[in-house]
């Protein structure tokens, strides 16, 4: 990707899920989202599936999640987090498992599920009151190594040709859909909510962007009630629409496809 995708990728992200700095909420424990599911900064997701109706599944598959991150938790004090004490792996996930026991308890009533502050180190409820917190940095780590992921399994999936050669819009908006779940851009045509037609018009020659902005609604079928999803489309939305104008060499006089042109929606000059 573009230098210019990735900076623009992360205040983004913060601005959607939430982040471990001042603009995203300071949030630098686990929680539940909206939806029950255990995450944390950025919209690093631990949950095994928060709709798995067989507990013992939904458990594994979580901590194989939370173990896969790596996250450096250390124990909340109130003093410097630099010198907090370092959590082991049986601390770590009994505090995951302390949030799946808190969702369980609360499904009828989905008390405070998506009110982040709820469960932070300092909320006045005890039974939500996070005991393991991390530096800003672990968090920007773990989901630029997601990002990475992500990016490499568009590119080796067959499914998005010239991909590197693609407008930074274009990479950036592909990028955010690809957070909410990669498996729904490249899976096969016969899996439900596949982005079928999207990559359709990405498989053509030159790509159709502005097509693919019609398809790129971010959807998902197993959260549809995911705050963040509207807005996140209305974003990428723009991105397709800017990638088409600087891929298009009628318009694109002047354009850089490198740079990352949203927020800016640049349309094609009107010619009657």
């Amino acid at each position: 990707m573009y230098s210019s995708v990735e900076t623009n990728f992360w205040p983004i992200t913060e601005s959607l899920e939430g982040g471990p700095s001042s603009a995203g909420g300071n949030i630098n424990y686990m929680l539940l989202d909206s939806d029950g599911r255990i995450s944390t900064s950025l919209g690093i997701d631990f949950d095994g599936g928060s709709k798995t109706p067989d507990p013992a599944v939904s458990i594994s598959q979580g901590l194989q999640r939370l173990n896969k991150t790596s996250i450096l938790w250390k124990k909340y004090t109130g003093g410097p987090l630099a010198t907090a004490d370092v959590a082991d792996k049986p601390e770590i996930e009994a505090e995951w498992r302390r949030l799946f026991d808190y969702r369980e308890r609360t499904r009828a009533s989905k008390e405070a599920w998506g009110k982040w502050y709820e469960f932070s180190p300092t909320s006045a409820n005890a039974d939500r009151r996070a005991r393991l917190v991390a530096e800003p940095g672990e968090f920007y780590r773990a989901a630029s190594k997601h990002l990475t992921d992500n990016e490499t399994t568009i590119q080796n999936s067959g499914l998005y040709p010239n991909y590197d050669n693609w407008p930074a819009d274009a990479q950036l908006g592909i990028l955010l859909m690809a957070w909410n779940g990669v498996y729904w851009l490249t899976g096969p045509d016969s899996m439900k909510g596949v982005y079928k037609l999207f990559r359709g018009f990405l498989q053509k020659n030159p790509p159709d962007f502005m097509g693919a902005a019609g398809q790129s609604a971010i959807r998902d079928p197993d959260h549809p009630n995911n705050q963040s999803l509207a807005r996140r489309s209305d974003l990428i939305n723009t991105m397709f629409v800017n990638a088409q104008t600087v891929a298009d060499p009628v318009w694109a006089k002047g354009y850089n496809k490198t740079q990352v042109y949203w927020p800016v929606n640049i349309l094609r000059p009107f010619t009657p």
